[in-house]
């Protein structure tokens, strides 16, 4: 990319002699010049016209170099114009204070006309590289998020028929005395909850940027948001013979930083996953429990410890941790008709995303305790 033909370079010297030498180095490479005797004019200057980099003279009278870049540096529309001091002084302190106040380079005056230009060539294709990343990504989250909002018209469009159908294999699992019927029904109801968990998979894929999730963050009372997806599975349960119950922590709770659609998907899915391998007349439980602040690092975070817990078949220890990857879910557990899909490797990434952690343990004599530390 030549940076030269439309690249703008504001000059900032209070010797006349200097902004004559330098506009006549400059323009000859086909750079478009503003210049300005001191600090004052170069603010100026820069609130009508931003510049692609600023040559900056150190000592001038009223307001020097290191005070007009401090105050570039201040402000949101010139904080990330690079700015190449030019100074007649070669001390260390001073060097040092000019790349403190954020400065990217210096020149020492008398001007060498190639390491000008060289200097001055390189922090412009520096500065284009990052404004192309940036427009760049700005990009890829304008097509993330269409993506992510296609997903969900979708979803909810092929939603709707599949409720009535389901409302409609319920009536007819009770009017229909046919037990070969009775099998039919039985299969179209099977195949529409493979649907739609194939539909929970394309809005886990929907949120995805690569191996991460995007996140949008609120605060929001964890107890509420669980006491929804609770009640949401109640009937299920009522109807597999599972009793579903939610014990709540007595002690006040602070709110928590959630995305909250990302997190009640979470709980949909382990809620879902327990009572799907829940054997008739047994139990799965819902525990919180506050941890109060943690220390992390230079911060403290308020942590909840959140417990899903079943009495199904279990799952074998050399499988508790391949049961989070993507696509691992498969071979052992298939022997014991288990499989999770997408939806324990997305669990796993929601959670981490949000600085937490997910891990599967053994419940004795039986079942799987699925634990999040949130």
């Amino acid at each position: 990319m030549n940076t030269t033909k439309k690249s703008r370079i504001l000059v900032v010297d209070d010797t006349p002699k200097n902004i004559q030498l330098l506009g006549t180095i400059l323009r000859r490479e086909g750079y478009q010049l503003n210049m300005a005797q001191n600090g004052l004019q170069a603010l100026a200057v820069v609130e009508d016209t931003i510049p692609d980099l600023i040559l900056l003279d150190v000592m001038m009278p009223e307001l020097d170099g290191f005070e007009t870049c401090n105050m570039l540096k201040a402000d949101d529309r010139t904080k990330n114009i690079p700015v190449i001091f030019l100074t007649a002084k070669v001390e260390i302190d001073d060097i040092a204070e000019g790349f403190k106040l954020g400065a990217v380079d210096y020149i020492l005056k008398p001007f060498n006309q190639v390491e000008l230009l060289a200097r001055v060539k390189n922090h412009l294709e520096l500065k284009h590289a990052r404004e192309r990343v940036e427009w760049q990504n700005q990009d890829l989250q304008a097509n993330l998020k269409m993506r992510e909002d296609l997903s969900n018209m979708i979803v909810h469009d092929i939603r709707t028929p599949l409720t009535v159908i389901l409302g409609m294999t319920a009536i007819s699992k009770i009017e229909v005395d046919n037990p070969d019927l009775h099998d039919y029904i039985m299969k179209i109801e099977k195949n529409v909850h493979r649907v739609n968990a194939f539909l929970n998979d394309m809005l886990m894929l929907a949120k995805m940027k690569g191996q991460t999730v995007l996140l949008d963050r609120i605060n929001n009372d964890i107890f509420g948001l669980i006491q929804e997806t609770y009640e949401n599975f109640t009937e299920l349960a009522e109807a597999r013979g599972v009793k579903l119950e939610f014990n709540k922590a007595t002690e006040s709770f602070e709110t928590l930083s959630l995305d909250t659609n990302l997190f009640s998907r979470v709980m949909d899915n382990l809620i879902s996953n327990a009572l799907k391998y829940a054997p008739r007349d047994s139990t799965v439980s819902i525990q919180v429990e506050n941890l109060g602040d943690v220390d992390m690092g230079q911060q403290r975070h308020h942590k909840a410890c959140i417990k899903i817990i079943d009495e199904g078949p279990g799952i074998p220890e050399e499988d508790r941790e391949r049961i989070f990857n993507l696509f691992e879910s498969g071979n052992k557990m298939d022997k014991s008709n288990m499989s999770f899909g997408l939806g324990l490797t997305f669990c796993k990434m929601v959670i981490e995303a949000h600085g937490g952690l997910i891990f599967a343990s053994a419940k004795h004599p039986q079942g799987t305790i699925i634990t999040i530390v949130i």
